[in-house]
């Protein structure tokens, strides 16, 4: 499903977001917060279907972020996916990014590592890096502005690291080590801690835009999308403010 404001200009920036496992757009894209954030910012948002996976164990609809139990293309997918609707709809090659929820936000982190120069940018909510994605992080080695919000009671996808190993969901280290490697990877050194009420913001910096790590907790939060209602967060506007600053 494609959204476009009604005031979008040619060459405007567009944001993928991607479902979590078992997803469906249909009941996805409602409680995101994106096109309300999208008719304010003016961009454009196309929220891609994912494949039902032909796995026993893992049978559901899904985003292959390197897993052991899909052979389904999605990198190739996503990436051709963003070519056409740069041509067709005339957006902007070197301002379209990517977003998802869990499984989703896993997909964001594979396409960070392997297809750094169709996606300028992630965020990831609720979702972390793969094992075959964290064993093959330094394939490129190109630098990508990322922003991980996640809350500290999320079982399904824990930020300790603990989550199961089967199809490969597993295998990555705690959250802060992820983080860790992401800022020396984009070379964003320098830290500024804020808190406000259940929410820590970790905000990485470097030397150029582009040295750009954001770590958001909220505390007390589960596997979820944060909102206004349910977190005090209102994740659509947040993720835009952080890939707004890559707008040339």
């Amino acid at each position: 499903m494609l959204y476009l404001p009604e005031d979008l200009c040619e060459d405007a920036p567009l944001v993928f977001v991607l479902h979590g496992y078992l997803g469906f757009v249909s009941s996805f894209m409602g409680g995101t917060g994106m096109n309300a954030a999208a008719d304010k910012y003016h961009f454009g948002v196309v929220y891609p279907q994912g494949t039902s996976s032909r796995s026993e164990e893992f049978p559901g609809t899904h985003w292959n972020a390197d897993f052991t139990f899909s052979d389904v293309d999605d990198i190739g997918f996503l990436t051709a996916l963003a070519a056409h609707l740069q041509e067709h709809y005339g957006f902007s090659e070197s301002e379209t990014f990517a977003a998802g929820l869990s499984n989703g936000g896993f997909m964001c982190y594979t396409l960070a590592v392997r297809a750094p120069d169709t996606f300028r940018a992630i965020a990831s909510v609720a979702g972390t890096m793969s094992k075959g994605t964290w064993d093959e992080r330094n394939i490129t080695g190109a630098p990508v502005p990322v922003l991980q919000i996640h809350g500290t009671a999320d079982g399904t996808v824990p930020i300790d690291g603990t989550m199961t190993t089967d199809g490969g969901w597993g295998g990555a280290p705690p959250m802060d080590d992820i983080i860790a490697y992401w800022t020396d990877r984009d070379d964003a050194g320098s830290l500024t801690e804020e808190m406000s009420g259940n929410l820590t913001a970790r905000m990485y910096t470097g030397s150029d835009r582009e040295s750009l790590v954001w770590y958001y907790l909220i505390d007390g939060f589960g596997h979820n999308w944060p909102s206004l209602q349910n977190a005090g967060v209102d994740t659509g506007e947040l993720i835009w403010r952080f890939f707004s600053q890559f707008i040339d």
